[in-house]
């Protein structure tokens, strides 16, 4: 058998990928919707906008603390 066709022979068929100086650089995660710099609706420069934005981030923030105490007495009544 020649060394050609030995098992560690399929590393030699691997294309290499020039190594430019950069390494590995992730494209930006943009999604297309999305504008940059822009700002919490909490922080709305219109006051009628900033008290929507905080009255339903506190009723989403009370509606999981309930779910999650009716998860927590319903997983003590499982065991």
């Amino acid at each position: 058998m020649s060394p050609n066709n030995s098992a560690n022979s399929g590393d030699q068929n691997k294309k290499s990928v020039p190594d430019n100086g950069k390494g590995s650089v992730k494209p930006p995660n943009d999604t297309p919707n999305t504008k940059k710099g822009s700002t919490s609706l909490r922080e709305h420069p219109n006051k009628f906008i900033r008290f929507f934005a905080r009255a339903g981030f506190t009723v989403w923030i009370i509606v999981m603390a309930i779910g999650m105490a009716i998860a927590f007495v319903v997983s003590v009544f499982l065991l």
